[in-house]
């Protein structure tokens, strides 16, 4: 049998000191109610919404991440949810999208985050309607 992958380097042990670690931190289907929609029947009532959001943080390794204030924590993106809910009403969920983008970038360690914001009562038949969004850290 010919061994297609014979002329690749073998794969070395990185050493600890050049190591770094990706990891996600993410919060799936995390249910509240929000002051949200365009629609006069939307306006002046909260109505279910779903929000998973998947942050990408960079740290030299995970062994960095033994203390809580060391790393971003699911439990403030889940605040941050909140806080900017509490604000008020929002017309569309792109423009919570954008803010709440704009609230977890707001962490430098974070480099880029994946939203996702579903309304669970739009659309009878439909479990949910929404948007997806990645957004990234500006370079400079």
């Amino acid at each position: 049998m010919d061994n297609k992958l014979s002329h690749v380097a073998p794969v070395l042990p990185l050493d600890p000191a050049e190591a770094t670690d990706d990891i996600s931190v993410f919060v799936n289907d995390y249910v509240t109610l929000a002051n949200i929609g365009l629609f006069e029947s939307e306006k002046g009532r909260k109505q279910r919404v779903r929000f998973s959001v998947d942050a990408g943080c960079h740290y030299r390794s995970l062994a960095d991440c033994e203390q809580r204030h060391q790393v971003v924590c699911y439990k403030s993106i889940v605040d941050e949810i909140e806080n900017e809910l509490s604000i008020g009403h929002v017309d569309t969920v792109e423009t919570l999208a954008d803010r709440l983008c704009n609230r977890i970038l707001s962490d430098k360690r974070v480099l880029w985050v994946t939203l996702k914001v579903e309304k669970l009562e739009a659309i009878e038949g439909a479990a949910s309607v929404g948007i997806q969004v990645t957004r990234r850290q500006k370079r400079g």
